[in-house]
């Protein structure tokens, strides 16, 4: 099994962020990313929801929310957070 760098880059769309951590959930490889990269998944994230109408404080949270879930959930993949 081979080990990638997920950058925000390819984890911040939606669409493509859960592809490839459908991929890291079956083995097909083993994802890492660091923690600046989660923190700027978190803030695109928030920046999203803000610029739909929702409250800063309220978007954070959602943010925080997903993010975490998404990235925990390929945790059974061996994902490594880099710090």
């Amino acid at each position: 099994m081979f080990t990638a760098t997920l950058d925000t880059s390819v984890l911040w769309p939606s669409l493509q962020r859960d592809f490839l951590l459908s991929l890291a959930v079956e083995s097909a490889y083993r994802p890492t990313w660091s923690s600046a990269i989660h923190d700027g998944l978190e803030f695109h994230e928030e920046v999203k929801l803000v610029k739909r109408g929702i409250p800063i404080a309220e978007a954070a949270s959602r943010a925080a929310t997903l993010i975490a879930a998404c990235l925990a959930g390929a945790s059974g993949s061996a994902v490594v957070v880099i710090r």
